[in-house]
């Protein structure tokens, strides 16, 4: 128990050492917005692509 204690405890550490700033809420609506309209016009990377991908590795 005490085991998966400690893996849960360093699994939920943040880090705050990342360069850069914390985006607005304006900016992160603004990529959802992109997000949605990039999927809904179908860019998007299906399960299959991805093991393909992964297999060049």
């Amino acid at each position: 128990m005490s085991l998966l204690y400690a893996v849960a405890k360093e699994y939920v550490r943040e880090d705050f050492t990342l360069a850069g700033e914390p985006l607005s809420e304006g900016q992160l609506k603004r990529r959802i917005t992109t997000a949605k309209k990039s999927i809904q016009s179908g860019h998007l990377t299906s399960q299959e692509d991805l093991e393909k991908e992964i297999e060049k590795w």
